[in-house]
């Protein structure tokens, strides 16, 4: 599947960041948050369905227990619980 141009097809828009004018935050549209409530829900069942659903809870807690290695070292100062975090 070929990548979908965000900014061009008007659902996001590209913000520099305050320090440090190499990066960006992307941010979604009026239209782009609306197509994302409307895809997400069959989105959130596959992914339930095909990556949740075949792991074993050892394997679920051990896949998660990784992800947050790397949120770790990629972002440092993340707090658990912090904005839109858990655990």
């Amino acid at each position: 599947m070929a990548g979908v141009d965000v900014v061009g097809a008007g659902l996001g828009d590209l913000k520099a960041l305050d320090d440090d004018g190499r990066g960006s935050h992307a941010h979604l549209t009026p239209t782009g948050h609306e197509l994302m409530l409307e895809v997400l829900p069959d989105h959130i069942a596959l992914v339930d369905h095909w990556l949740i659903g075949a792991l074993g809870h050892e394997a679920l807690d051990a896949l998660l227990d990784g992800l947050r290695q790397v949120r770790d070292r990629v972002h440092p100062d993340a707090e658990v619980g912090g904005e839109g975090a858990s655990a």
